[in-house]
């Protein structure tokens, strides 16, 4: 299409192509639809990067064992010789642990069925685990027929962040009232 708008001189057509192929060719067109940003992030590819994320986090909580010794260290089934270095930053270099802290550990006693020992490391995992899982069908039907959301998808980013506020209450409580 030609047009005037570009780098050009006032008045001058400036050619403009539009490749088929770029990265708008996956934005939705109907009016009014906001199915997220155009571009390498957008579209199915953004659903099937958390969809592989969240995917990984259950098959390795199935995967994985936390240490009867200390009830710390996390390894795989069957290579209890070695263990996972800590995870959290916060911990591993300020001695000190963050609102995620026990994530992986509750994740575990989850997936072997230790409701108690789940609730022990970390009294939210069972609600992340659920918020976890929960992405797994709601992704692949994104991906499957991205045109077509659930009612409930526009909430998606306000139950994310009652999420990460509710973990944050979560660890204040810990460290002012449970100690």
């Amino acid at each position: 299409m030609t047009g005037t708008e570009g780098a050009g001189q006032p008045g001058q057509a400036v050619e403009t192509v539009k490749d088929d192929t770029s990265a708008d060719s996956s934005r939705c067109t109907k009016p009014g639809c906001r199915h997220g940003p155009s571009g390498w992030w957008g579209g199915r590819r953004q659903h099937l990067v958390y969809l592989l994320l969240c995917s990984f986090v259950v098959v390795a909580a199935f995967l994985m064992r936390v240490s009867p010794a200390d009830h710390e260290s996390v390894s795989f089934l069957g290579i209890s010789w070695t263990t996972l270095p800590t995870l959290c930053m916060s911990r591993q270099c300020f001695g000190v642990s963050c609102p995620g802290c026990g994530l992986t550990r509750s994740f575990i006693a989850l997936a072997q069925g230790d409701w108690w020992s789940s609730w022990r490391y970390h009294r939210l995992g069972w609600l992340v685990a659920i918020f976890t899982m929960v992405q797994i069908p709601y992704r692949l039907h994104r991906i499957a027929r991205p045109e077509k959301t659930f009612a409930v998808a526009r909430y998606w980013h306000w139950v994310g962040g009652a999420l990460v506020a509710l973990m944050i209450a979560n660890y204040l409580l810990g460290l002012l009232w449970l100690g």
